[in-house]
């Protein structure tokens, strides 16, 4: 099976992009993407920097699903 990514592209002059990826988990746990953005969102808005925010709750979903294996 293909590895998730994530791919963070900035307007900047390098053009940077910032990847993201991970092993694929099997879990019987629902709601992932919901829980990712609103994990997300929560980070940006108590003022953590987008890359950090993006790692926390990417970090915050993994441990997620590792505590509701198949």
């Amino acid at each position: 099976q293909p590895r998730p990514l994530a791919l963070l592209c900035r307007r900047s002059r390098d053009g940077s992009a910032v990847r993201f990826s991970g092993k694929r988990l099997q879990s019987k746990a629902r709601g992932r993407g919901c829980r990712l953005s609103s994990a997300l969102a929560t980070m940006l808005a108590v003022g953590l920097p987008l890359r950090d925010s993006i790692e926390r709750a990417r970090r915050m979903v993994r441990e997620h699903l590792e505590a509701h294996p198949l």
